[in-house]
């Protein structure tokens, strides 16, 4: 008996054909990716981000990228000698690799290269398949978290904004947010979190410089296995001894220069110095031979055996003349159990590199420091021509990380704990917004090709985020302080101490600047 009587016979044949179509559609998506072959395209695919090349960590969250080529849908492979490959087939071209099946391959293949191998359809129904992507999976984890800071970009505030601490378990994509001000909120009006600090990448022994809108303090707060100090004193760039009883501290006022044609700000900072706060005494000295009346001292840093300060030294200049301050890579003795400072050397002088030298940072087994070279001022953000340099410590040679650098602005550069990995600020995507890139240091002391911090749709993401993500900095665990720990040591602290003054002092006054400026 016929099914539908009322119907013609071509819409009843129509019909009929319905279930075979749909079959053969569904078996056509069941079917395997057929990405495995000979490249029919001599090139590499061009995909966003650019993961070709590059070494990554073991312990890393998907490579997730888009796919740049034409095509009705695309086919990846992503294998290694041992483990099962990762296969995927998609009608997009962003590419969302499964976190499990990653997770397996990475760690079948530590210490080998894995292939990703990308084919498009064409409307034609042809297959290309491009070259083979080849990475390296380093056999040494990074550090399991990433701190830093996001801020959005403006000249000088975040007006109808927010600036904020934030943590990325980096082997998957969760982000979580340690304390965020919101601008809009009339009671944080005014209010910044500014440069974050750990000791030895140990995410519950950390230092926060803030800003308190209500009350115009500037404090430090320290957070020390669940002790929560605030230090009601304006101390600006900060640096742990190793040892973990004292803070280096600069003391700065940054003001921001606007320009109308050109580079579009400067940044320049009117009272650089450099003291000591002691967390059992609390106290504060300046000591004498690092706060010259005559020069401006910022970026301190300590070597790993405590047993050297290293900081940035220029000369005090008036504003009118900021564009010929250049500041040189000094360091000084200093014995923790006397408290006795040696001399002042000099490690490598602006006149020799012509360029200014910035953010000193020493690779933990102490034999590397990473720097910023540019060609005036204190602070790399604001400069495209800044770059990355590696002194080795024990020659005192030096060279520019020619893999590493872009045409952009490099800075606010961190090493991992066991030193195989920094992680670095750069503007090369965009030439605008700061976003964190990690590069592999190898036993030979060379830096790898850098590779974006991976995110669920990373172009997306990106091109998305109108914020900077800037002074990332790597700990072994998760930061246990959230936003009601910070929140109330800025604005009612159960512990807030004045410092009192030991040795002799400078009075210069301090602060971080407008959030929106040289922090970018």
């Amino acid at each position: 008996m016929n099914a539908h009587p009322n119907l013609s016979r071509p819409i009843r044949s129509l019909l009929r054909l319905i279930p075979i179509v749909t079959a053969s559609f569904l078996g056509l998506l069941a079917q395997p990716p057929v990405v495995a072959g000979e490249a029919s395209e001599a090139r590499l695919p061009t995909i966003d981000p650019d993961y070709c090349g590059v070494t990554i960590p073991p312990n890393i969250a998907p490579l997730d990228f888009r796919i740049q080529e034409p095509g009705l849908s695309f086919e990846i492979r992503i294998a290694g000698a041992a483990g099962t490959p990762v296969e995927i087939f998609s009608r997009k071209p962003q590419v969302v690799v499964p976190i499990k099946p990653w997770r397996a391959l990475l760690e079948a293949n530590r210490g080998q290269p894995i292939t990703i191998q990308v084919a498009a359809m064409r409307e034609t129904g042809e297959l290309d398949r491009f070259a083979v992507i080849t990475n390296f999976v380093a056999p040494e984890p990074i550090d399991g978290f990433l701190v830093y800071r996001r801020l959005n970009w403006q000249f000088a505030r975040y007006a109808n904004g927010s600036i904020g601490i934030y943590q990325r378990n980096l082997a998957d994509f969760q982000e979580t947010e340690l304390v965020r001000i919101k601008e809009r909120n009339a009671d944080n009006r005014g209010t910044c979190v500014n440069c974050h600090t750990f000791l030895k990448n140990q995410p519950d022994v950390m230092a926060l410089h803030a800003r308190v809108g209500t009350t115009g303090e500037k404090p430090m707060i320290i957070a020390n296995k669940g002790n929560i100090t605030t230090v009601a004193k304006p101390f600006g760039l900060l640096a742990w001894h190793p040892s973990g009883h004292l803070l280096a501290f600069s003391q700065n006022l940054f003001s921001m220069i606007l320009h109308s044609v050109g580079r579009n700000r400067d940044v320049y900072d009117g009272a650089g110095d450099i003291g000591i706060y002691t967390l059992a005494s609390e106290t504060v000295t300046m000591p004498p031979k690092i706060s010259l009346p005559d020069r401006f001292e910022t970026w301190p840093t300590w070597s790993p055996d405590g047993k050297y300060l290293y900081f940035c030294s220029g000369p005090k200049l008036p504003v009118q003349q900021y564009q010929e301050i250049k500041y040189d890579l000094m360091r000084i003795a200093f014995d923790e159990a006397s408290g006795a400072w040696g001399d002042v050397e000099e490690v490598l002088s602006s006149k020799t590199t012509g360029l200014s030298i910035a953010e000193p940072r020493i690779s933990p087994d102490g034999n590397h420091l990473l720097f910023c070279m540019f060609p005036y001022s204190s602070f790399p953000g604001t400069q495209p021509e800044s770059d990355l340099y590696l002194m080795d410590l024990r020659t005192k040679k030096y060279q520019r990380l020619d893999a590493v650098n872009s045409n952009r602005s490099e800075c606010w550069h961190s090493w991992s704990s066991n030193g195989r990995w920094f992680v670095f600020s750069s503007k090369r995507r965009d030439g605008l917004l700061t976003r964190p890139y990690f590069s592999y240091f190898d036993s030979q002391g060379q830096a790898h090709k850098p590779f974006l911090l991976p995110q669920k749709d990373p172009a997306d993401f990106y091109d998305s985020l109108p914020q900077m993500i800037n002074l990332p900095e790597l700990v072994t665990g998760p930061v246990p302080y959230g936003q009601r720990t910070w929140f109330k040591a800025m604005f009612a602290p159960e512990h807030r101490v004045v410092p009192k003054q030991s040795g002799e002092t400078s009075d210069a006054p301090a602060s971080m600047g407008e959030p929106g400026s040289p922090m970018n």
